[in-house]
C-alpha cells in the first residue's frame, strides 16, 4: 500500500485571504520566537559579562599565580623528573613533554618535498561556482558534470518593524 508524502489539494483550494491568514499566523509565531531568541542572547551577554567582572580579581590573581608556579617548576626542573607531575589533593602541576612543529618556508618545504617525493603537503581542488556559471554563461559545453537550474521557490519576509513591538 502507498504512503502519501504529500497533497496539494488543501493548498490548491484556498483563497487569497485565507493565504494572508496563514501568513500572518506564520509572521506572529517567526516573530515570537525571533523576540525570544533575542532576549535570550542578551540575557547569555549580560550574565557573561557579571561573571567576568565578578571574576577580575581572581582571573588576575590565576595569571599572576599560574605564572609564579610556572617559574617554581622551570627553576626546579629536578624535582620533576620522576615522576614528571607532582600529585597533590588538588589535582597536579610539574613538566610535561611538548612538541610543535615549525614551519619555517613553506616554498622550500614544498620544493623539497616535490624533489624528494616525500608528500609533505595536500592540495585540495575545489570547484568555483561563480566561474562554472560564468563558463556556462558563455556558451562553454560542460557535457552532464554542471548546469544551470532555476525556477520558483516559496519565500517569506516578516516585516523588521514587527519585531520592535
Amino acid at each position: 500500500m502507498a504512503t502519501q508524502i504529500a497533497d496539494p489539494r488543501a493548498s490548491a483550494a484556498m483563497t487569497a485571504e485565507q493565504a494572508d491568514a496563514l501568513f500572518a499566523e506564520l509572521a506572529q509565531a517567526d516573530i515570537r520566537v525571533k523576540k525570544a531568541q533575542a532576549a535570550a542572547e542578551r540575557r547569555i551577554s549580560e550574565i557573561k559579562e557579571k561573571c567576568l567582572a565578578d571574576t577580575a580579581e581572581d582571573q588576575e590573581r590565576v595569571r599572576s599565580l599560574a605564572a609564579s608556579l610556572a617559574e617554581y617548576i622551570l627553576a626546579h626542573r629536578d624535582r620533576f623528573q620522576k615522576p614528571r607531575q607532582r600529585k597533590t589533593e588538588y589535582g597536579k602541576y610539574g613538566l610535561r613533554t611538548s612538541t610543535c612543529t615549525d614551519i619555517l618556508d613553506e616554498d622550500a618545504l614544498r620544493a623539497i618535498s616535490d624533489e624528494r617525493g616525500l608528500g609533505l603537503y595536500r592540495v585540495e581542488a575545489k570547484i568555483d561556482k561563480k566561474a562554472v556559471e560564468k563558463a556556462l554563461a558563455d556558451g562553454e559545453d560542460l557535457g552532464d558534470a554542471a548546469r544551470v537550474v532555476s525556477g520558483d521557490v516559496a519565500s517569506y519576509d516578516v516585516s523588521r518593524d514587527l519585531l520592535k513591538v
